[in-house]
């Protein structure tokens, strides 16, 4: 089973009916280091638990 992401220390928000998956995690990821949610040093997730 995979981790949440929040398991990581990320929370994102992506919509899978936008302009695509690749698009709206790119964007969520800015979002999230422009606001602080993300903090420098933060470990993201492999792409298999993203795709999980």
């Amino acid at each position: 089973m995979a981790k949440p992401w929040a398991t990581y220390g990320v929370d994102l928000h992506l919509e899978r009916s936008g302009p695509g998956l690749r698009r709206g995690l790119t964007d969520a990821l800015r979002d999230a280091i422009r606001t602080g949610r993300l903090a420098p040093g933060t470990r993201l997730p492999s792409s298999r638990a993203l795709a999980a």
